[in-house]
């Protein structure tokens, strides 16, 4: 009997510390921005051989707040830092510092879809929890679509809309855009714009001088960064900050997966304009057309 007991301890306590450690060599997909190609999200895979699934979701933490090239850009930020991390029946539990609560709306969006679904990539983790504060948000991998997966090498019809050349309202110009290696046709499409119209009849409008940072699709919101020209090279009436933010706006809404639009300037939030608040998200609008 005692033998059996024996037996049975050894047993149990190998399929404790198998369970325990489990983790070992796990392959995980980190996701990250990629500078060479307009800011879009790519994914890396990894293995991350640790002793426990906390000590690899911590080592993941950390692969993600350091850029591993240099045409990659973390997707957390270094004012948000892991505190402590557990995981239990497929449940990752992390405590975060309260930079998470900083973030801007279009930057934590980014953040939880980024980190869920590399978190989710390890075998032991079917959905997340954040704490930051007192306060608990819970993320399984299929509420987020990190990135548009249209990024094809195809040409594609669009209707971009410019300001007439008497600057009275937006005029709509069917184009076709051909997409290069590595171009979504979001980032296309606003680079388009940026151009100017072929004909006499229409212009940018869009100030002069702006320049886009970064864009991606996020639950059906596109995130367009721009430079502080957007706001800062433009007469501030109603009828010129309408004209800007609308030719943007109407053009992008109507690609497929995109529902409405963010502004950022140079990576913060929206702001700037008299008539429109730009931390807002917007949806088409035809009042301004001409």
């Amino acid at each position: 009997m005692k033998k059996y007991l024996l037996s049975l301890l050894i047993l149990l306590l190998f399929v404790s510390c198998t369970e325990n450690n489990r983790a070992g060599n796990e392959s995980c997909t980190l996701l990250y921005f990629d500078k060479a190609h307009g800011h879009s999200i790519i994914s890396v895979s990894e293995v991350i051989n640790a002793e426990s699934p906390e000590a690899s979701v911590k080592a993941a933490f950390k692969s993600l707040s350091v850029s591993p090239k240099k045409n990659l850009k973390p997707i957390i930020s270094q004012s948000v830092k892991l505190l402590d991390a557990s995981v239990e029946n497929g449940i990752c539990r992390l405590e975060l510092s309260p930079g998470y609560h900083r973030l801007s709306a279009a930057s934590k969006t980014i953040f939880d879809a980024c980190l869920t679904k590399t978190l989710c990539s390890f075998s032991f983790v079917d959905s997340i929890v954040i704490s930051c504060e007192n306060a608990d948000y819970k993320f399984s991998e299929n509420d987020f679509i990190t990135n548009s997966p249209r990024t094809y090498y195809d040409t594609y019809s669009v209707n971009l809309y410019f300001s007439s050349s008497s600057s009275d309202g937006l005029l709509c110009d069917t184009e076709q855009i051909s997409l290069v290696p590595g171009t979504t046709l979001e980032h296309a499409v606003i680079s388009r714009l940026l151009e100017g119209a072929d004909s006499d009849k229409m212009k940018s409008a869009i100030p002069q001088g702006t320049v886009l940072n970064n864009v991606y699709v996020s639950e059906g919101i596109c995130v367009i960064d721009f430079s502080e020209a957007f706001i800062t090279n433009i007469g501030h009436s109603k009828a010129e900050e309408g004209l800007a933010l609308y030719s943007v706006v109407n053009t992008v809404t109507e690609l497929p997966m995109i529902n409405s639009v963010k502004i950022l300037i140079d990576g913060n939030e929206g702001y700037g304009y008299a008539y429109f608040d730009l931390s807002k998200p917007f949806t088409n609008d035809s009042d301004f057309l001409d």
